[in-house]
């Protein structure tokens, strides 16, 4: 985080949501004392998304967007946590396939992963996704067809 635009908080050692005067570190929220949004855009993340994210239960939306530098492949263990409503991680350099178990996020309303350099396909578990309002992956290096599981959805 030496290069981040804000860094507020971070690296301190302190709780994350009230480890910055008393309030959360920076593109931070937090209910009932537990991380519920990381809003990190166009912040000069580097690097990849760390796998530890989904330690983060209690998260429910993902936007760390507009990071250049910011590459490597998504974490898979974002399918474990059940209370996104939200990812954003979109206009980055992230590489990889999307993960299959982004499939069972039953609650998932957006998923926006455009401009990117994602390759591999459209995964058919993404059928899993019921609440699904807004899927963007245009501009990426995905490969295949539309899954016609995907029809399913409303």
């Amino acid at each position: 985080g030496g290069n981040w635009t804000n860094k507020a908080g971070w690296l301190s050692g302190c709780d994350p949501c009230t480890g910055n005067g008393g309030q959360p570190w920076f593109g931070l929220g937090c209910t009932s004392g537990r991380v519920s949004r990381i809003s990190l855009y166009q912040n000069n993340l580097v690097g990849s998304l760390p796998a530890s994210l989904s330690g983060l239960t209690g998260l429910r939306t993902i936007q760390i967007n507009g990071n250049a530098q910011l590459g490597g492949s998504i974490p898979a263990g974002l399918g474990s946590l059940t209370a996104l409503i939200g990812i954003e991680l979109d206009n980055n350099a992230l590489t990889g396939g999307i993960p299959t178990t982004l499939g069972a996020l039953t609650n998932l309303q957006q998923l926006i992963l455009n401009n990117n350099q994602l390759t591999g396909s459209i995964p058919p578990s993404l059928s899993g996704l019921t609440s699904l309002l807004r899927f963007l992956a245009n501009n990426n290096q995905l490969t295949g067809s539309i899954p016609t599981s995907l029809s399913g959805l409303t």
